[in-house]
């Protein structure tokens, strides 16, 4: 980061890091056995500030001032865990605030969260895929 190389003292395979404020990022392994630590809010000098469990089969993180919002892909959707949600949003400490499958069980079903990105205020636009049958993702979800 502008010249600096920072160290966490975590282990991250499949890393995802996106900025959560001016001081602070979220550094994320994608994969995760469900209960261990796998997102990591660090500061700008490589100290882990604070950690919790976002499941296995992460595919996209979105930040707001709401909090974390967390996609998943089809081998955590189906696998065990907070992950089966689809997208969960959770608050900076970690506990989950929203988890898509539990709160919106008329909305359709979310298999695998291709991507996503903050709108105004506390919008989310997510591009999730329903369907595993061959079609193409059908819609585009505005929370």
């Amino acid at each position: 980061m502008n010249g600096t190389v920072l160290h966490p003292d975590v282990s991250v395979r499949f890393p995802i890091i996106r900025w959560v404020d001016s001081e602070r990022f979220l550094l994320a392994d994608a994969r995760s056995d469900g209960m261990s630590h796998n997102v990591f809010l660090v500061d700008l000098h490589g100290n882990v500030q604070h950690s919790f469990c976002g499941g296995d089969g992460i595919e996209d993180i979105a930040i707001g001032k709401e909090g974390i919002w967390i996609g998943y892909f089809d081998e955590g959707v189906f696998g065990k865990g907070i992950s089966t949600e689809g997208l969960v949003l959770f608050r900076l400490d970690g506990s989950p605030i929203f988890q898509y499958h539990s709160h919106l069980t008329d909305r359709p079903m979310i298999i695998d969260c291709y991507a996503m990105c903050k709108g105004k205020y506390s919008t989310l636009w997510l591009f999730p895929y329903d369907d595993f049958s061959g079609s193409s993702p059908k819609d585009v979800l505005d929370f």
